[in-house]
């Protein structure tokens, strides 16, 4: 049984460190059973902050086709294809 969630937050650009961003990602997996990643145009340049434990933030770069993940202190990257 789906939970119901709403629209995405609308009035800032994607930011996995806005808690409003973060709690309707953590809605649509418990919805959809489905990770949906925060899209972003370019790499990542400023650390996360208040990820959960045992949890890594992570963005699709859709202009170079990445998914970046932050991992030890810092963003690394893979080419999907």
């Amino acid at each position: 049984m789906a939970t119901k969630f709403g629209p995405p937050p609308n009035d800032s650009k994607v930011d996995i460190n806005d808690p409003r961003w973060r709690k309707w990602f953590y809605d649509i997996w418990a919805a959809s059973g489905t990770g949906i990643l925060p899209a972003v145009a370019s790499p990542p340049t400023t650390a996360p902050t208040n990820i959960p434990p045992n949890s890594v933030a992570c963005v699709i770069d859709t202009t170079n086709s990445k998914l970046w993940a932050y991992i030890g202190g810092t963003w690394k990257g893979v080419t999907l294809t």
